[in-house]
């Protein structure tokens, strides 16, 4: 007689990584008030997308130490956005083809949106305040992080996200969504400075050395 399993809670295990790579303890640390969020906003990031995969508990751990590491490698005056390094880190593990597209610039934005969209095909994440911001952290990181190829860095958010805004033929819960991302993208364009994705990269890059 064959016997099925049933599926682990994924939120489970996140809390429990959470805790046994005691991320309270460096989000506590970083006493700042501009980053008095950055737990919050992790937590609940790596909740929603590792319950979007179908990672293994073996593969989410891993992401969780990958993470840990990188961390570990963060001055505690770093504007770090969790969630974007978050994001990177699975994408890495579910999606390397992609991951190193981004990385070497190989690709367009619309890509790396695309993906943040497909990894959940009921739309329920998409629609959640959470991936709005990551949304909006990662169209304007990618953007600028492509930003020395041929074509202008602000085309890509001008047409997806600041034109839609005032667009009186956009339907209205576009332009609120593009309302609340330029708004975010506008702040996030005040700490994040140039070369973002290109800090986070290099400190992946660092974490494998350490990895077992």
């Amino acid at each position: 007689m064959n016997y099925l399993l049933p599926n682990p809670n994924v939120g489970t295990y996140c809390n429990f990584l959470i805790e046994r790579f005691q991320f309270e303890s460096f989000f506590d640390n970083r006493t700042n008030q501009n980053f008095r969020y950055d737990k919050d906003k992790f937590f609940e990031t790596a909740l929603n997308l590792f319950s979007l995969t179908n990672f293994s508990l073996r593969t989410i751990e891993q992401c969780f130490s990958q993470i840990c590491i990188v961390l570990k490698t963060i001055p505690s005056n770093f504007y770090m956005y969790p969630e974007i390094l978050t994001f990177l880190i699975l994408m890495k593990n579910h999606n390397q083809d992609l991951y190193l597209k981004l990385k070497y610039k190989q690709c367009e934005e619309k890509n790396i949106i695309n993906y943040l969209f497909s990894l959940d095909p009921t739309s329920k994440f998409n629609e959640k305040d959470i991936c709005i911001t990551l949304e909006a952290y990662v169209a304007y990181s990618v953007n600028q992080y492509l930003s020395e190829r041929i074509r202008n860095k602000v085309d890509f958010l001008k047409i997806n996200y600041y034109d839609p805004s005032n667009d009186e033929n956009v339907s209205e819960d576009k332009k609120i969504r593009c309302k609340r991302i330029t708004h975010i993208m506008n702040n996030l364009e005040l700490h994040s400075g140039p070369n973002l994705l290109e800090k986070l990269f290099n400190k992946i890059d660092i974490s494998q050395r350490f990895e077992q």
